[in-house]
């Protein structure tokens, strides 16, 4: 709690992440499939508002974070880093 009100939450999380793709262009000699698999993490962060003992507001943003290696059909290694986030609003309502 940063007062009587104000209150930050913040998640930290391990991803395993497999994947599978194809690749497939005009003009080449069909698809070139590829698969493998990484680690990254997931971060988020809320900052909530709590206007009575029932009702709560907060804004938040959360980012992900992924690399990934994979084989494609030719035996060559591909590495993929991918990095995405976003921004949440979220309320709460507590019935007694």
């Amino acid at each position: 709690m940063l007062g009587d009100h104000l209150k930050l939450t913040a998640d930290a999380a391990y991803v395993r992440a497999f994947q599978n793709a194809v690749d497939d262009h005009y003009y080449t000699f069909g698809v070139d499939p590829a698969s493998g698999s990484g680690n990254g993490y997931q971060l988020d962060a809320m900052l909530s508002y709590q206007f009575s003992n029932a009702l709560n507001l907060g804004a938040g943003a959360r980012w992900w974070h992924l690399d990934t290696n994979a084989i494609d059909s030719f035996d060559r290694l591909l590495t993929y880093k991918t990095d995405r986030y976003g921004v949440l609003l979220q309320g709460g309502y507590t019935f007694n």
